[in-house]
């Protein structure tokens, strides 16, 4: 019997016949169309452009925004990081894969004149000074050092002076934004620990924390003190002291001087102006009498 014929009505089989594209059932097959060529293209850009070229001519959404790759050369790029402005100017940034480092070059422009770095008033060139370098944040995985010839000025008040930089203090050598960064971190590990992450020894750390502590006391002003707190503390294994003398009404430390004895006590008066030392009203001080 063919497999085409019926009994009582019904196929024999449970399925139909396959015939020619469009009969017994079937649809046709649909054909696969070409896939667009993706050498060197990514796939994600061969499937879907994220935006469509202007030159195709096709209406852009109004919400669609056309994102353009900014070009800026290294100089540029590390003028605007390091905020320099005129006089100074990057020159050129040296990468040097071994040891893994960025050398950033400055250069001043030619100035008659330069503001003294103590009181800001114009005085005369003086002379430059030998190239110096400053350790700088790092870039990415690479140390970034600075490196510049800081002119000299002669004022008529305070005689010659380094002129001011604007990013890093006088005699320090690391920058301004390095510092800072020591110094918060500071806040919540010792100078060993944050030594070891930025790569700096013992005693760089002490002299970041050193200026930073000279910066807060200019900034302080000769308020009123009514009542001071005179107390020793022991630091270290043995018997190695400090003097500590604070202000109990606003609850701050405001001398600190090596050892425990009269000496030590001695140097705080002078930090403190006739007006100060005339108001204060009381004094409690937990001291080792000898």
């Amino acid at each position: 019997m063919a497999s085409g014929s019926k009994e009582g009505g019904r196929p024999l089989s449970r399925f139909p016949l396959r015939g020619k594209a469009g009969a017994g059932g079937f649809p046709p097959r649909r054909q696969k169309q070409a896939a667009p060529p993706t050498r060197g293209v990514s796939k994600r850009s061969a499937e879907t452009p994220l935006v469509d070229p202007p030159s195709l001519g096709r209406a852009m959404h109004p919400n669609c925004v056309s994102v353009h790759p900014i070009t800026m050369e290294d100089r540029e790029l590390y003028r605007r990081i390091l905020a320099i402005e005129s006089p100074w100017s990057v020159t050129s940034v040296d990468l040097q894969s071994t040891p893994k480092e960025v050398h950033i070059y400055l250069a001043h422009d030619d100035l008659p004149t330069w503001p003294c770095a103590e009181c800001a008033v114009p005085s005369k060139l003086y002379d430059p000074q030998p190239q110096r370098q400053w350790r700088h944040l790092d870039t990415c995985q690479y140390r970034t050092i600075l490196h510049a010839e800081p002119p000299r000025s002669q004022c008529p008040t305070h005689g010659v002076r380094v002129v001011k930089l604007p990013w890093a203090e006088p005699s320090s050598r690391f920058t301004a934004l390095l510092e800072a960064l020591a110094i918060a971190w500071l806040k919540a590990a010792s100078k060993k620990a944050v030594g070891e992450q930025l790569g700096l020894s013992w005693d760089e750390i002490h002299g970041i924390m050193e200026r930073a502590v000279q910066r807060g006391l200019q900034r302080r002003q000769a308020e009123p003190i009514r009542h001071l707190g005179v107390d020793e503390k022991a630091f270290r294994k043995g018997h190695n002291y400090m003097t500590v003398v604070n202000d109990l009404t606003r609850g701050r430390v405001l001398y600190v001087a090596e050892d425990r004895k009269q000496e030590s006590l001695d140097g705080f008066w002078g930090t403190l102006t006739e007006g100060q030392r005339k108001g204060i009203e009381a004094v409690a001080m937990d001291m080792w009498d000898p």
